[in-house]
């Protein structure tokens, strides 16, 4: 309890110094961001840290691969173009990740921070890559990624 008080005072002191307004709202939203943070370090390997994985993979095949295009990466991954992704759709993503980690050698030594992250969820996670980032995408949990859903945690 007493480290939670130190995180609190942190959090407001913080806002203080850069000048963020401490209405009851921000400062809510502050703290709960902070206590999720906190959250996430207790458990490197839960599905909130492999999503977040995922999603940085998908945001550089993204712009890797359509210029930072989310419209062109949805349609991509919409094989059948009913303008929803299903899982099966988003498999595609596995083997992009794989190939991005194969082809990483940002630290000339063929093992860099996108082998790193392919590693993470590879290694981490029975969803897989593809199986991470629907779980992030399918908010409503009804087993298909709409247009909406993927343009807004893109």
């Amino acid at each position: 309890m007493p480290k939670l008080w130190l995180l609190l005072l942190a959090v407001y002191a913080a806002s203080f110094a850069a000048g963020v307004p401490t209405e009851d709202e921000n400062f809510k939203a502050a703290v709960k961001k902070a206590e999720e943070a906190a959250e996430a370090t207790k458990e490197p390997f839960g599905d909130k840290n492999l999503q977040a994985a995922a999603r940085f993979l998908s945001s550089k095949l993204r712009d890797d691969m359509h210029n930072g295009d989310k419209t062109k990466f949805f349609d991509h991954l919409d094989a059948d173009s009913d303008k929803e992704i299903t899982l099966a759709e988003m498999e595609v993503v596995q083997a992009h990740a794989a190939k991005m980690a194969a082809d990483d050698n940002s630290d000339k030594k063929g093992g860099g921070f996108y082998t790193m992250m392919h590693r993470l969820v590879h290694d981490n996670s029975p969803k897989g890559v593809h199986g991470e980032l629907f779980a992030h995408f399918d908010k409503d949990g009804d087993g298909k990624v709409t247009h909406e859903e993927f343009h807004n945690e893109m």
